[in-house]
């Protein structure tokens, strides 16, 4: 049965994405190659996100200070901590945020073509967004329950007596879980490859947000700063859907009526999913619960030097990995098209120069550290000992090579990383909390640093080598 093709509208404030170079034309993949710093590729979408995650890097030399001003060790301790608790969301996100960008993006190569192949596409990606709006709404709900619950029996505490944590994390949770519901909306935006939009809109978010922080930080808020930067980020993402990208998303959901049912969440999504989400799951254990554990064994004054510093190393990763994150889209448009060598020379491409970048924002941090030793110790005394900062550095950073690794093997829809990924959670995750309880944030750190190298990390080399040779031979290796 023939569909007839539902047309996009014009969207006038947008920039319509383009798609891979044509044949003809030169590709990103395959530019004459250039030297040093100008070898980092760099277009809208990069200097946008690169942008923003600069701003919170700067911006939190800037929080640092504040937090000195204005926070007690304790109360810093618990901010962290407010931060962490939060991330218990991917309990409930279960990885569907990664596989939208995966499935949205294979499928935009085909939506923007005005034939029946086109309507097709369009009406699959309605159909996505519909299911996963109500997905999101109950993991929304179960959140919220869950959060109340965690966070009333971890302040329990007699530690956290004289701390006004109650109204903060109420709200706070509220507003998390209303932003949990736009995710589907924000990441299908993505994989559609609107990521020049998102990440603009991103920017102005990050700097609306730390000068709501600071204000209420400075106005004497204290824990309050964690719903106000919530919120910042809930009214943002809400302009987006409702005003921005409103003529395309009915676009999308008018294209639903176009035939009958097109997309399977259990033959499309599920299969992935689940693999991811029990990974993610895990992957809390390893970095979202330092900050908590320490803070538990060694006291809040430890728990927030440690929160503070794998807030800016993470930060930084952040920064490096926008250079895969902005071409997931297209990576995922060339593989669906069958463009295994240019999909993977793009992918080496963005890869050096994302370790490149974290390297040299590595480096930098650790040089701020011993400035501020020497020159303010006030200040080098809320994060970490330059050795133990070095160390978490180098852990993320192998992690942030398995991260872009996984995510290029993950862009054919693929998952393999299931079994190794709960081996390695449990393996370093043990690791972490004996040597976190025992040695404090230096064992912690070296623990991460030993188990990821020797487990997972030999185990994702040999899985994207199995991946990329078996998809250029034609080939389907086993998910």
């Amino acid at each position: 049965m023939k569909h007839a093709p539902v047309a996009l509208p014009e969207l006038p404030s947008l920039v319509q994405p383009p798609l891979p170079a044509a044949a003809g034309e030169p590709s990103e993949a395959v530019r004459p190659p250039a030297r040093g710093w100008r070898a980092l590729p760099l277009d809208r979408a990069i200097l946008y996100a690169v942008a923003g995650r600069t701003w919170q890097g700067l911006a939190g030399v800037l929080s640092l200070w504040i937090i000195a001003r204005s926070f007690s060790l304790e109360l810093q301790g618990v901010y962290y901590i407010f931060l962490n608790l939060l991330a218990i969301q991917s309990f409930f996100d279960l990885g569907l945020t990664a596989v939208l960008v995966y499935v949205a993006s294979h499928e935009w190569s085909a939506a923007q073509n005005q034939d029946v192949a086109g309507a097709v596409a369009r009406q699959r990606l309605g159909e996505l967004l519909i299911r996963t709006r109500r997905w999101y709404a109950w993991c929304a709900a179960g959140f919220t329950l869950a959060a109340m619950i965690v966070g009333w029996w971890y302040f329990q505490d007699p530690k956290y007596a004289a701390i006004e944590w109650h109204g903060p994390w109420v709200v706070a949770v509220l507003l998390t879980a209303g932003s949990l519901c736009l995710s589907p909306w924000i990441v299908i935006l993505e994989g559609c490859n609107f990521i020049v939009q998102v990440n603009a809109l991103r920017l102005i978010q990050a700097i609306v947000g730390n000068f709501v922080v600071w204000s209420v930080m400075l106005a004497g808020g204290e824990l309050w700063a964690v719903a106000a930067s919530v919120a910042v980020r809930f009214a943002a993402e809400i302009y987006l859907v409702a005003v921005t990208f409103r003529p395309f998303v009915r676009s999308m959901l008018a294209a639903i009526g176009a035939g009958p049912a097109a997309f399977s969440w259990g033959a499309e999504l599920l299969p992935l999913q689940w693999r991811i989400g029990v990974t993610s799951v895990a992957s809390y254990f390893l970095w979202s619960a330092y900050t908590p554990l320490v803070a538990k064994y060694h006291g809040l004054e430890i728990g927030g030097r440690m929160g503070m510093t794998l807030t800016a190393v993470s930060t930084i990763q952040m920064v490096a990995l926008v250079w895969i994150q902005t071409r997931v889209p297209r990576i995922g448009a060339l593989i669906a098209r069958s463009q295994q060598e240019e999909a993977r020379r793009l992918f080496h491409r963005m890869l050096a120069s994302c370790l490149a970048v974290y390297v040299a924002g590595s480096v930098a941090f650790v040089g701020l550290v011993l400035v501020l030793r020497a020159w303010q110790p006030s200040l080098a005394a809320r994060v970490l000992d330059p050795r133990d900062v070095a160390l978490f550095e180098a852990g993320m950073g192998v992690s942030l090579l398995i991260s872009g690794l996984a995510t290029y093997v993950r862009a054919h829809k693929i998952d393999p990383f299931l079994w190794i990924g709960l081996f390695n959670a449990a393996v370093t995750g043990s690791c972490v909390w004996y040597f976190g309880k025992t040695q404090g944030p230096g064992g912690a750190a070296l623990a991460h640093l030993c188990g990821t190298s020797i487990v997972m990390l030999p185990a994702t080399l040999y899985i994207y080598r199995n991946v990329s040779s078996q998809r250029t031979s034609g080939a389907t290796p086993p998910d």
